[in-house]
């Protein structure tokens, strides 16, 4: 981020040169907000100070990485077969690390899909603070 503070004294005329605010302009700013603190002196001994927020906020949502294409799953009775998705490899990130850990949620995990049954599964991907991306798959068994 970059900003610039200016400065003036009725006796020293233009001061800017001597405002150093802190975290300096250019810093790299964390998620939240950050008081940016810009004191100045006068030539004779005055100080005065300034200041301003910067917040930093993350409105990108988290990403799958994997995930399957359409399942067929093998019955394992007469009810059908048991959907686990833990199984199928579905990994999410957040991207650039900015709100991690990532995590997925889908629907009809551990339900039986009857024989013949399709389905469209719905997951949602959400970052630590709650930014999501959805992402629909067919299964049928």
């Amino acid at each position: 981020m970059t900003f610039a503070a200016t400065a003036s004294d009725l006796e020293d005329g233009d001061l800017t040169d001597d405002v150093v605010c802190i975290p300096a302009s250019g810093s790299t700013f964390a998620l939240g907000t950050t008081t940016v603190e810009c004191p100045v002196t006068d030539s004779g001994g005055l100080t005065a100070e300034g200041d301003f927020t910067i917040t930093v906020v993350d409105t990108t949502p988290a990403y799958f990485i994997s995930f399957p294409r359409d399942q067929t799953l093998i019955a394992e009775d007469l009810n059908g077969a048991a959907l686990y998705l833990g199984s199928l490899g579905i990994t999410v990130a957040d991207v650039g690390g900015v709100s991690e850990p990532s995590t997925y949620d889908c629907d009809y995990n551990g339900a039986t899909i009857a024989i013949g049954q399709t389905i469209t599964v719905a997951c949602t991907a959400s970052d630590a603070i709650g930014n999501e991306a959805r992402r629909p798959s067919s299964t049928s068994s």
